[in-house]
Parts: structure tokens; C-alpha cells; sequence
């Protein structure tokens, strides 16, 4: 409960309070559960006000005392009552605006989030994409003169990897996919930093050359 609640132990000081704005939904709810005690009393204290009423033992006054109390109790649980529907209502509201507020949050940190990402993303990836397609591209050449020296199951890439010159990995479990192979999306325009031509036999570096 918020510290304004708090401050106030009177039932109908703490509902006002909530009602004009005061608190958290914890604190609202804290006085909900209040007013919902207070009222299960009363049903209690209106039964046995309504028997001192009508006992027939007591005189005509102390019936009309007995009788203003057991007014009094019932107008205090119709003013419960009353209270409960705009207190109740009052607790939906704040519930909804601290949701309300803890997605805004939640929002805006994302949205940073975002930017900063966006940022690394614009800065860097069309680098990385063209210093990849460099290193395919030398290990295109660097393949390629091995195999014209008879050494086509030594390639740079290969050593660095450590799977078998047949293409599967050194535990036999699965074939290998070259670096070559990977589909890099060019940054800012369409289509890949390399696209092999089949009817010419040569790669078109469009990252490098385009």
C-alpha cells in the first residue's frame, strides 16, 4: 500500500483517497479487500441490531435507539456497497494504466533496442559481406592452383575446417557446406555477393565488382 493510504487508517478516508487518484493498484486493491471485511461484518452487526430492535422485552425507547442503530448499520452497508462498485472500478483503471505505462516502457526500451542494432547492422554488415566474398573469392583461386599442382584435397579452407577432403566432417556425421555455397543478400539493392555462372563457367562477384 502507498504511503498516502497508509497514513490514513479511517475505511471511508482511504476509499476517497483512492477515488480521487491516490496510490497504486496494490494500495487500491489493499483497500478493496478492506472494504469487502467491513462489509461481511456488517451483515453480522445488521442481524443482531435488527434483533435488539424488535426484541418485545425492551421499552418503546430503547426500541427506537435499537431502531436508529439498525439504521444506521444498513446505510452504512448501502454506502459500502456503493463505494465497492466505483472502488472496484477505480482498481480495474489503475491496473490498466500501470499495464499501460509498463508496455509503453517496454515499447520505447525495444525500440532502442532496435536503433542500436539498426546501427550495427548499417555500419557493418556490407563489410563483413564484402570482406567474406574477398576470402571466397582467394579461395576460389587458391583451390584452383592447388589442383593444377595435383593437390586437389588440400585446400586452405579444408585446414582451417578440419573435415575430410571428400567433404564430410571428421566424425562422418554430416556433408560439409562450403563457404562458397553461403547466399549472402547484398546490403542495399537485390541479389547475392556472388553468383556462379553456369553457362559462362565463372563467378560473378557483385559484392566486389558490382
Amino acid at each position: 500500500m502507498s504511503a498516502v493510504l497508509e497514513a490514513n487508517g479511517d475505511l471511508d478516508g482511504r476509499i476517497s483517497q483512492v477515488l480521487r487518484g491516490a496510490g497504486d493498484s496494490v494500495g487500491a486493491a489493499d483497500v478493496l479487500a478492506a472494504l469487502d471485511e467491513a462489509a461481511t461484518a456488517l451483515i453480522g452487526d445488521i442481524a443482531e441490531a435488527e434483533a435488539d430492535a424488535l426484541d418485545p422485552l425492551i421499552d418503546g425507547k430503547a426500541a427506537a435507539k435499537a431502531k436508529d442503530a439498525l439504521d444506521g448499520l444498513q446505510f452504512r452497508a448501502k454506502r459500502l456497497a456503493t463505494a465497492r462498485s466505483a472502488l472496484a472500478a477505480r482498481v480495474d483503471e489503475i491496473r490498466a494504466s500501470e499495464q499501460k505505462a509498463k508496455l509503453d516502457a517496454e515499447r520505447e526500451a525495444a525500440l532502442a533496442e532496435r536503433n542500436a542494432l539498426a546501427a550495427v547492422i548499417r555500419d557493418e554488415i556490407p563489410a563483413l559481406t564484402r570482406r567474406y566474398a574477398e576470402i571466397v573469392r582467394q579461395l576460389d583461386a587458391s583451390d584452383a592452383r592447388l589442383s593444377k599442382a595435383g593437390l586437389m584435397f588440400e585446400s586452405a579452407e579444408i585446414v582451417a575446417r578440419g573435415y575430410e577432403g571428400n567433404g564430410v566432417w571428421a566424425d562422418g556425421h554430416g556433408q560439409v557446406t562450403r563457404l562458397r555455397h553461403a547466399k549472402l543478400p547484398l546490403f542495399d539493392k537485390p541479389g547475392f555477393a556472388w553468383l556462379d555462372d553456369g553457362m559462362n563457367g565463372r563467378t560473378i562477384w557483385t559484392a566486389l565488382d558490382g
